[in-house]
C-alpha cells in the first residue's frame, strides 16, 4: 500500500499538545464538552480514527491548536498554506492546526496505535473526497494532468522557485503570495516560452514546453486565480461538518479535525463487522 499525505505529523513531534487523562476526567468530559461526538458514536455512527504513536496508554486529550503547526508531509507546503489562508477555504479548519484522521481502520493502523477520536462540541471537521488528501483533488490533478497532490505540489514548487529564486517561499503565506506575483510579472514581461525555457533549463528530466502547457491551458489571468479555480473545495468535492455530525457519508475517507479531541485507545476491533463493541458499550455506560 502506498502511504500518501496522511503521515503528516505525530505525537513525537508535538508532545505538548497531548496529555493522558484519568477515567474520572474522561467521564466528566464525555458528559460535558465532548458529549455530541460521544452520542453520535454510541448511537451507531462510524468512528473517527487516529493512528499515532503517543504516550497515551488508554484515555487522553489532544489539542492541535497547541504545539508546532504541521506542514505538508513528504512534499512541499503549498496546498497546506493555500487551505489555511485562501478565502475559498475560510470555513474549513486550518490543515496546519488540525488532527489528521481516517474513517478506515486498516489505513489508520498503518501509522501507529489506533485511537477513537471524539472532537469537542462545535469543532469543525474537513472531509476529503477520498482515502487521503493527496488523491482527493481530482479536479485539480485532472486539469493539470498530475498524479496526485504531491506531484501537483512539486511541479508548482519548481515553477515558483524558478521565478522567485527562493527555495523556501512555501514557508509563509506572504512569501508564497509574493512568488505568485513574481510569476505573473515574469509571464507579462517575458512571455510563457522564455519563462519556462529558463526555469526548466536546469531540470534534465522535465520538458519545458510540456510544463508550460500544463499551466497555460488552465490559466485564469493570474496564478492566484488559476489556483483558486483548481483548488476550489466544491469542485474537488470536499465537505465541512462539525463534531457530532454523522461521518457515515465519508466512510473510508480522510478527515481533519480542527480542535481539541478525546483519544480513546480501542478495546477491541472486530474485523468481521468493522465494529468497536467494547468501546461503544463502555461509553454508553458512562453517559449520564
Amino acid at each position: 500500500m502506498k502511504f500518501f499525505g496522511y503521515v503528516s505529523e505525530n505525537e513525537t513531534v508535538n508532545e505538548d499538545r497531548s496529555q493522558e487523562i484519568s477515567e474520572d476526567n474522561l467521564k466528566k468530559m464525555v458528559n460535558g464538552r465532548y458529549r455530541d461526538s460521544v452520542m453520535s458514536f454510541v448511537r451507531g455512527d462510524i468512528p473517527i480514527l487516529r493512528g499515532t504513536f503517543t504516550r497515551i496508554r488508554k484515555y487522553g486529550v489532544t489539542n492541535p491548536l497547541k504545539g508546532v503547526p504541521r506542514r505538508s508531509a513528504n512534499t512541499s507546503n503549498e496546498y497546506t498554506l493555500w487551505m489555511d489562508n485562501h478565502s475559498s477555504w475560510n470555513k474549513y479548519p486550518d490543515r496546519s492546526r488540525s488532527i489528521i484522521t481516517s474513517t478506515y481502520y486498516d489505513y489508520a493502523e498503518n501509522f501507529g496505535e489506533v485511537y477513537i477520536c471524539l472532537p469537542m462540541n462545535g469543532v469543525k471537521i474537513g472531509a476529503c473526497s477520498d482515502q487521503d488528501l493527496w488523491i482527493s483533488f481530482d479536479y485539480a490533478t485532472g486539469k493539470t494532468n498530475t498524479h496526485g497532490m504531491d506531484d501537483f505540489n512539486d511541479r508548482l514548487h519548481m515553477v515558483l522557485e524558478g521565478v522567485s529564486g527562493d527555495r523556501h517561499f512555501d514557508e509563509t503565506w506572504d512569501s508564497f503570495k509574493s512568488a505568485l506575483r513574481m510569476f505573473d510579472e515574469q509571464i507579462e514581461m517575458n512571455g510563457w516560452f522564455d519563462v519556462f525555457g529558463e526555469i526548466f533549463s536546469n531540470y534534465r528530466w522535465y520538458d519545458a514546453e510540456t510544463e508550460m502547457e500544463r499551466w497555460r491551458r488552465v490559466w485564469r489571468d493570474s496564478m492566484e486565480a488559476t489556483l483558486a479555480d483548481l483548488l476550489n473545495p466544491q469542485k474537488n468535492k470536499f465537505n465541512l461538518i462539525k463534531a457530532g455530525d454523522s461521518v457515515k457519508p465519508f466512510k473510508g475517507n480522510e478527515l481533519w479535525v480542527g480542535g481539541p479531541s478525546l483519544l480513546i485507545r480501542h478495546e477491541e476491533f472486530d474485523v468481521r463487522t468493522n465494529e468497536f463493541h467494547k468501546t461503544r458499550e463502555f461509553l454508553e455506560d458512562i453517559l449520564e
